[in-house]
């Protein structure tokens, strides 16, 4: 390209350094996404043995809170520490 591309050169060189940029963006949210999700695996596999056995979950069920969780596992470990 010469002189006088009219700026053509320096708009696509642009427009490639955004692609770049939002690239590394998306692998920088999938690595995030990873690191949540195997930090809150170990979290749950360390709280999860604390739980009250099936069988104690019978005055949660007879006053009518449910024993089921979200599938959220924040909110999971959050209700999982507040009932404790």
């Amino acid at each position: 390209m010469g002189v006088f591309d009219g700026g053509h050169e320096k708009n696509r060189l642009a427009q490639a350094k955004a692609k770049v940029h939002e690239a590394e963006l998306k692998i920088n949210v999938s690595r995030d996404q990873i690191a949540r999700e195997r930090s809150w695996g170990r979290i749950i596999q360390l709280i999860l043995p604390l739980r009250p056995a099936r069988g104690c979950t019978a005055p949660l069920e007879a006053t009518g809170r449910s024993t089921m969780r979200p599938l959220n596992p924040l909110v999971r470990v959050r209700n999982l520490l507040v009932e404790s």
